[in-house]
């Protein structure tokens, strides 16, 4: 009798998994993890910490966010090159700079647009959103060099500084991560 009970509840926990990966509690097919179909267009997600904790807002993004990574990181990695070159993208949203801080505006700029022509690999036209960094002193370059390279042609900038920080490195409240996820959902006309 226990055994029996066991069986029923194993075939009932069986059929729940076959159901919710994509089959049906009827089909003799095994089953298989649901995929995301390659044809759906993602948003291309680099950057610092502000950019991790934004990914959790974003469902369609393809994180390649890096906490504590320079944009020189980015700049060299294959495989954010081949995802830019290979996936079909809604956009590509640049919140870092936090790590660059010694370089001169001139010189993030620069990186900065090399890191577009990279994620514009396999689309010209795909738009650019940089996430304004927090409004620290130190950081100045860096914004400057995101406000001068986000007026560039398909490139718009994506301010912060009127939002509700979390603490006192510049990350957001959960109401201000919303509110940059919104902000970039109007401006992808989305």
């Amino acid at each position: 009798m226990i055994q029996v009970k066991r069986l029923k509840l194993l075939l009932v926990v069986a059929s729940v998994v076959i159901v919710a990966c994509g089959g049906s509690s009827s089909s003799p097919s095994t089953p298989t993890a649901p995929t995301r179909s390659a044809s759906v267009p993602r948003i291309l997600l680099g950057g610092q910490s502000s950019a991790f904790f934004l990914r959790s807002f974003l469902p369609e993004a393809l994180d390649f966010t890096n906490i504590d990574a320079s944009i020189n990181v980015y700049l060299t990695n294959r495989d954010f090159a081949e995802s830019a070159r290979s996936t079909p993208l809604l956009a590509f949203v640049w919140w870092g700079g936090s790590a660059d801080v010694e370089m001169s505006i001139t010189e993030y700029a620069e990186k900065l647009r090399a890191l577009i022509a990279i994620a514009r690999s396999g689309n010209g036209e795909l738009p650019i959103r940089i996430v304004e960094i927090p409004d620290f002193p130190v950081r100045a370059n860096v914004r400057e060099a995101q406000r001068q390279v986000g007026s560039d042609p398909r490139v718009e900038f994506i301010p912060t500084a009127d939002l509700p920080w979390a603490d006192a490195a510049g990350h957001l409240t959960t109401e201000g991560y919303q509110t940059v996820r919104d902000r970039l959902y109007k401006s992808l006309g989305r």
